[in-house]
């Protein structure tokens, strides 16, 4: 775990930088409010450019059942010659063309809400 230090430090710094992303999206059908994924993906991207941390993903795995799709991503980040990777998954109400890219873009975000402890509000 030594070797992985510097990049838990980036991921800590990255967490401090963006502090929370407000919850300004809201889901009329069930009445709540979400934080948008643009909004989380520019916050981040703006601060992992600021501390030098860079993040990479691959999908490892994707499956159709029914009108649902899921997706197992490889998330991996990288600072100073390190690196750490982590899993996430997704899924999205979706078996057409877009369900994986949709599942993709859920497992993404919620691993960085968690990864980088993003609040949904200034923290």
């Amino acid at each position: 775990m030594n070797e992985q230090l510097k990049v838990i430090a980036k991921i800590a710094e990255v967490g401090k930088a963006v502090g929370g992303v407000p919850a300004s999206g809201t889901n009329a059908h069930f009445n709540y409010a979400f934080q948008p994924w643009e909004e989380v993906r520019r916050a981040v991207k703006a601060a992992c450019l600021e501390v030098g941390l860079w993040v990479t993903e691959s999908m490892t795995e994707c499956r159709v059942a029914g009108n649902k799709t899921t997706v197992q991503l490889e998330i991996t980040y990288h600072a100073d010659g390190e690196s750490l990777t982590t899993t996430w998954y997704g899924e999205a109400n979706d078996s057409q063309d877009k369900g994986g890219q949709k599942a993709a873009t859920s497992a993404l975000k919620y691993a960085w809400l968690k990864t980088f402890m993003l609040t949904d509000e200034d923290a």
